[in-house]
């Protein structure tokens, strides 16, 4: 996935944040991104790369408040999960054999 495509996706979405509410869910929008963009968001590279992750990660975490029941909650979950492992710097193996621990 490109950067251009990334940030289109941003805009787009950036916009409907604003028209969600209770009745309005972002639940469409949590699964494409969770199973389609985030399993190959680190592709994106260069220096402009990171900070459209960023962005998109931050986008996520708006939506989730706004989403209704997902059909694939599991795969959901590890996307995210598999997402943040790669981005967080963890240099203690004993922290990392401790989170796997929780979730494993």
């Amino acid at each position: 996935m490109s950067t251009v495509l990334l940030v289109t996706l941003l805009l787009c979405n950036e916009r409907q944040i604003v028209l969600l509410q209770k009745n309005v869910h972002a639940t469409r929008f949590v699964e494409y991104v969770c199973l389609q963009v985030l399993p190959v968001l680190s592709e994106v590279g260069g220096d402009a790369g990171s900070d459209v992750q960023l962005e998109l990660l931050k986008l996520l975490a708006e939506m989730v408040v706004h989403c209704g029941e997902l059909s694939s909650v599991d795969r959901c979950t590890a996307s995210i999960y598999d997402c943040l492992l790669a981005s967080l710097p963890l240099t203690d193996s004993f922290l990392i054999a401790k989170i796997y621990s929780w979730f494993g």
